[in-house]
């Protein structure tokens, strides 16, 4: 069953409707508080806008569903482009933690993304100081982090509440990615995250690793939240990663340059 198609429940809100369920008509005040603390956490879930810079963090909207932009609509943001690690058209990669399992899919996503950008092979490594892009599973069960600070993240989101699946933080240096950190959670919403799971959020963070923002559309692999995700990539994802490591892949120039554009429009 898909992590989108599960039902949970939030023991914060079982909490609640019990008070309700205890309240009397002298406590009409304690009810009504409690009914909208319930509404405002049934309506309200988090999602990244992708910010890049020397701090590497970024916002959140308490909107769920993807925010449309009237000028790109739709569209993929375009955060920035490799430096010359991607000189030689190749960017390692190391995994550390997780089951086989979870490994094995974030080795297909890998796999996957290298086989539609052409001239970009994606090479995993045992060191992982040396990797160029580093993928990490909690320890633990749980979101990926408190504050939830990195370039993008992916959220999933339950009927009153969402938790952080997966986050990227990328390492600027001179206005271009250096390194790139994937943190990966092994559960979500109190129910492990399948193999079929992880690839999906995994494809949307090496996404973000390889310099991509998040689409302001559903039904794309770089949709902010996964409930509005396809689980393949898109040619309008393929054409963001061009865009934003241009210089190489693209071949526009011999030495490492920044994206010409900040966002790139989906057909």
């Amino acid at each position: 069953m898909s992590i989108t198609n599960k039902v949970y429940k939030n023991g914060i809100i079982i909490s609640i409707i019990r008070l309700l369920a205890s309240c009397s008509a002298k406590l009409t005040l304690c009810c009504f508080l409690a009914g909208l603390i319930i509404f405002t956490l049934g309506s309200m879930t988090l999602h990244s806008q992708p910010v890049y810079g020397s701090s590497g963090h970024h916002k959140h909207s308490s909107r769920g569903e993807p925010q449309k932009n009237a000028q790109f609509s739709p569209s993929i943001a375009i955060c920035c482009g490799w430096d010359d690690k991607i000189a030689s058209g190749q960017l390692t990669y190391s995994i550390t933690g997780g089951s086989p399992s979870s490994r094995q899919a974030v080795t297909e996503a890998m796999t996957e993304w290298q086989s539609r950008i052409d001239g970009l092979q994606l090479k995993q490594i045992s060191n992982v100081r040396n990797s160029d892009i580093r993928i990490t599973f909690l320890t633990e069960g749980g979101q990926t982090s408190n504050h939830s600070d990195g370039i993008g993240s992916i959220v999933g989101r339950g009927h009153f509440f969402s938790e952080i699946l997966g986050e990227t933080r990328l390492t600027p240096k001179d206005g271009l990615i250096d390194k790139a950190q994937i943190t990966l959670a092994r559960m979500g919403f109190g129910s492990p995250i399948d193999a079929s799971e992880t690839m999906q959020i995994a494809l949307h963070e090496i996404g973000h690793a390889l310099g991509l923002g998040h689409a302001n559309f559903a039904g794309d692999i770089m949709a902010p939240a996964i409930n509005y995700q396809s689980d393949s990539i898109s040619k309008c994802d393929i054409n963001a990663v061009l865009t934003a490591n241009d210089w190489k892949v693209g071949g526009s120039s011999m030495s490492a340059q920044p994206p010409a554009t900040n966002r790139i429009r989906c057909s």
